[in-house]
């Protein structure tokens, strides 16, 4: 039987999420000729090691800064605030010699393995047959990802830039790197930071981000995290709720693996997509943004708001649902209109579909992730907003970087990306009549790379005629790399990491 729950020794960013205004993924190889200098700097770095209770204490300074603030009008002061988590790719424990079977078939073959259709004979699965791959464009990750091994990567937060270089070196000092005897070597690293003034919290296609998290049966959250309570092993290996808990060895208890994605972020594109289409539904471009997202900017759901208030009192409420966490994560979507507010494939729907499948029971609660993450690159230019309305370019780079949180990677990200984002046919209507195919998640749903002419579409558009199709013209979220990884427990670090070699 486990022991009780300690937050002590689980790593902040898996249950509660590192505060940060930046965070830089530095993604690492282990050193084979100073593998036991690696393990005596994870014992050092252990000690750094951000905690739950430490993500939640930091919170509350945050917290009563703003009431500070607020209640002598002034600005809240910037906190000097870190933090460091770190995990490792089954490449990784297999360099630590570390070889007990950890039971996660995905995790071990690796993200590259799990991402690309190319050169397989497979046809795009039909409406009975599901997905085998992310179907992700190998060609265009970035070589870093695709064409290296990577054993590890370290999260490194902070409240600013100069805070984020501060820690990054404070790391690079514990495993010597750039020194004859470095125990690491960079493989690439990474950065981003939320955006900023209003748009702080919202992905750069404009969408409130963040909503909808579970809650975790028995964890303290500061902040409303959903309508959903799930069970530890959900999220954390070795607890009630991981259906692998009687075969995950020891050191695995209260761990969890990590899923990274970089994903590029075409937003002119889709902005001249959304006003191009616009004015052939007869729909604005809000509306049918917020049917392709399941949302519309300010996070209010579509399925509670189907059509864009007008009168001052509808404005309102709208406004106050969308900042209220109890409300505008409380819906269900209604089984009788079907797709007539909200779409089957839009994409906070297909990636978290409530009643669709029977909701928050363990065929439900088996495919809830945690999610984290934070934006990467700048704000759309002057000179891009003005080719949304001709011919749009994105000049610059810019997307999300992308962290989930699971027990089981095969029920988790990967289920969710492939049986649900990725398959047409899914939701599946359990009523004697079909539904029309669903088509793709409208902003991940990812086609095979390897057809001539990978088509995307969606159904559920036009309330008045839930079957007719509208075309999804291009690929506006691309991924460049990522990688499977296991967040260890405080512990685990110290006791079974710190002694590997």
């Amino acid at each position: 039987m486990a022991p009780p729950l300690n937050l002590d020794n689980i790593q902040g960013d898996i249950l509660s999420g590192l505060p940060k205004k930046g965070e830089i993924f530095f993604f690492f190889q282990i050193n084979k000729d100073f593998v036991k200098d690696f393990c005596t700097g994870i014992g050092e770095l252990a000690h750094h090691v951000t905690s739950v209770t430490q993500c939640e204490n930091d919170r509350q300074k945050i917290i009563k800064e703003k009431e500070r603030a607020a209640l002598h009008d002034t600005t809240p002061k910037l906190l000097e605030l870190s933090g460091i988590n770190i995990a490792f790719s089954h490449k990784g424990l297999k360099t630590l010699g570390i070889r007990d079977p950890i039971h996660d078939e995905v995790f071990e073959k690796g993200m590259v393995a799990d991402a690309d259709g190319e050169d397989r004979e497979i046809p795009q699965p039909p409406q009975n047959r599901p997905p085998l791959y992310l179907n992700d464009d190998l060609s265009v990750w970035e070589p870093e990802f695709r064409d290296v091994e990577i054993h590890g990567v370290i999260l490194i937060t902070g409240s600013s830039h100069p805070k984020l270089k501060d820690t990054l070196a404070k790391v690079k000092r514990i495993f010597k790197v750039g020194q004859k005897d470095a125990t690491i070597t960079e493989v690439t690293q990474v950065e981003g930071h939320v955006r900023p003034g209003d748009v702080h919290g919202h992905e750069h296609f404009g969408f409130a981000d963040g909503i909808a998290q579970p809650a975790v049966d028995g964890v303290p959250a500061l902040v409303h995290r959903g309508t959903d309570t799930i069970h530890q092993g959900v999220i954390l290996l070795g607890r009630p709720g991981d259906e692998k808990e009687n075969d995950r060895p020891s050191w695995a208890l209260d761990g969890s693996f990590l899923a990274f994605r970089k994903l590029k972020q075409k937003v002119p594109e889709f902005q001249k997509f959304l006003d191009d289409k616009a004015r052939d539904t007869g729909l604005s471009s809000d509306l049918l943004g917020a049917k392709l997202v399941g949302r519309w900017k300010n996070g209010a759901p579509v399925e509670n708001f189907p059509l864009q208030p007008v009168k001052p009192e509808e404005i309102a409420i709208f406004k106050a649902a969308a900042k209220d966490s109890s409300q505008n994560d409380n819906f269900r979507y209604d089984q009788i209109v079907k797709q007539k507010n909200c779409p089957y494939a839009a994409h906070t729907r297909k990636t978290n579909p409530r009643d669709d499948i029977a909701f928050n029971t363990s065929a439900h609660q088996e495919h809830r992730i945690i999610r984290r993450g934070i934006q990467y690159g700048p704000e759309v230019t002057d000179e891009e907003s003005a080719t949304s309305t001709s011919s749009p370019d994105s000049k610059l780079e810019r997307g999300l970087l992308f962290v989930c949180y699971q027990s089981d990677i095969s029920k988790g990200f990967s289920f969710i990306q492939k049986l649900w984002a990725n398959n047409v046919g899914f939701p599946f209507d359990k009523k004697d009549a079909p539904p029309p195919q669903a088509g793709f998640d409208a902003i991940i749903g990812a086609a095979l790379s390897n057809k001539p002419e990978p088509s995307r579409y969606m159904s559920g558009f036009d309330a008045s005629d839930q079957a007719k199709r509208l075309s999804l013209t291009d690929d506006w979220v691309i991924a460049k790399g990522g990688e499977y990884f296991f967040s260890p427990s405080i512990s685990a670090l110290q006791d079974t990491f710190a002694q590997a070699a």
